[in-house]
């Protein structure tokens, strides 16, 4: 029998439910603001832990999205729960009611929730909190679809802590913290945290499927904003125009010019289509020379870019407007760049060791049939690894994806990447031909992940577990 998921909501605006995030205090701004600006979609307003008389329109994610995909996931209300229970159809074994705290924009997911002003016990009626104490089935679950690029910390856990000691919850299982940055299972290891679910949600893998399971249905061609994205669907095994492809986009995210200078200095920036835009943000810090600490970047490192720059600076593909680009399709692109070149270079959000978490940034040379290097955080490859997809060891040496010091790391990737770049037309096209099985393989995975809804029975794994009394 399949699991049935309600959401539980405690109140219905004009809108829809009303998502959580907000406490008694704020509640009232939230049905005045629906009300005097007939606000037609779902959200809470959240207010910034930095002033708190700033508030901020947030969308949840994670309810939403296995709403639309799944028909055994559902809203309710609290009204309505005790009438589910009556009915014939009700399990309790296999039935989850969720109170879902979802990511917000207002700070960082951990810095909001953190804030000593946003108890738990003020987001819920206290009717939901009752039920949330008497049945096993009813489940706290804090899940952030976002990037993992800001600090997950203790403060947060211990919060959860005193909640379930505040109200008597001793079972395990009864609350979920969940983001996209592997990371987070440290936080598993500390006994403290037993009755808290841990775990990784890896959204972007299990999401990326999606779009290639829409390509296909729309005859590999969709059209937005005035732009067609579409998917290499089949290997073209002719000479390229160029040997890889590189995304940059944003350069004031200093890994990603720190890396471009490393291809212009190895000779190989030519070989390479690559997207770089001037933005007022990087362009003012190499004016003020301000300083990346933990990627190791110093006055040095500027003082060269400052020499380079004006050799290779700024870099476009198709279009160079930032704030245009900026609107474009996350997973998706067009195939020509893709079908232009052997292999990809991919620039993911940062390069610091203290996150590793995969983006769309990742799974696009997935998506396209192609091999890629990476350059983003240490482990990102055997991160891959773990959930079930091959990479290229077999053909290049892939260890600067455990190497923790980003310059280091950078260094051996482009000495692979130089060689790989030596190599003749005939010798890339046999080398892709054997890479063929790979590429396909890791092209299915990622469909197969999302056709077999692999996000959402990751987390209905981890609930469904023997529960343990402490």
């Amino acid at each position: 029998m399949k699991k049935r998921v309600y959401f539980v909501y405690d109140f219905v605006l004009p809108n829809g439910p009303l998502q959580f995030g907000y406490n008694r205090h704020t509640l009232p701004i939230n049905v005045m603001n629906q009300i005097d600006t007939h606000i037609d979609e779902p959200g809470v307003l959240l207010s910034s832990p930095h002033n708190p008389s700033e508030f901020n329109f947030q969308q949840g994610m994670f309810a939403d999205e296995y709403i639309n995909q799944n028909d055994e996931w559902m809203t309710t209300t609290v009204s309505e729960v005790d009438g589910i229970m009556e009915s014939n159809r009700y399990n309790e074994k296999e039935t989850f009611f969720f109170i879902v705290l979802e990511s917000t924009n207002a700070a960082s997911f951990f810095e909001y929730y953190e804030n000593p002003s946003n108890k738990f016990e003020d987001m819920f009626s206290p009717r939901l909190l009752e039920y949330y104490k008497k049945y096993e089935n009813f489940k706290i679950v804090m899940i952030d679809n976002r990037e993992g690029s800001y600090p997950h910390t203790p403060v947060l856990f211990e919060k959860v802590n005193n909640f379930l000691d505040n109200n008597g919850i001793k079972s395990n299982r009864k609350f979920v913290i969940s983001t996209c940055n592997e990371h987070i299972i440290k936080f598993k290891k500390d006994k403290r945290n037993k009755r808290i679910i841990i775990y990784n949600n890896d959204f972007y893998v299990y999401k990326s499927g999606q779009f290639i399971v829409e390509t296909e249905e729309r005859e590999n061609s969709i059209k937005e904003n005035g732009y067609n994205y579409s998917l290499q669907q089949n290997l073209i095994f002719d000479e390229k125009e160029k040997y890889y492809l590189m995304y940059n986009r944003n350069s004031a995210r200093l890994h990603r010019p720190y890396f471009v200078n490393g291809l212009f200095e190895n000779g190989i920036l030519n070989k390479g289509i690559i997207s770089l835009f001037k933005t007022d943000d990087f362009d003012k810090m190499l004016k003020d020379e301000k300083l990346e600490r933990t990627l190791g970047i110093t006055k040095s490192d500027y003082s060269n870019w400052k020499s380079n720059i004006d050799k290779w600076y700024p870099l476009v593909i198709d279009n160079g407007n930032e704030h245009e680009v900026a609107w474009y399709h996350n997973f998706l692109s067009r195939k020509d760049e893709y079908e232009k070149t052997y292999f990809s270079i991919v620039s993911e959000t940062n390069a610091e060791s203290e996150y590793l978490f995969i983006t769309e940034k990742t799974l696009k040379p997935i998506m396209n049939l192609h091999p890629f290097f990476i350059n983003g955080n240490p482990g990102i490859l055997k991160h891959l690894h773990s959930i079930g997809f091959k990479t290229f060891d077999k053909w290049w040496d892939e260890s600067y994806d455990l190497e923790l010091n980003f310059k280091k790391r950078t260094e051996m990737s482009l000495k692979e990447i130089k060689s790989i770049c030596s190599k003749t037309p005939t010798e890339m096209i046999e080398m892709i031909k054997e890479m063929q099985p790979i590429l396909e393989y890791n092209k299915n995975l990622l469909r197969e992940l999302f056709v077999n809804g692999e996000f959402e029975n990751k987390l209905l794994k981890q609930l469904s577990e023997p529960t343990e009394l402490i």
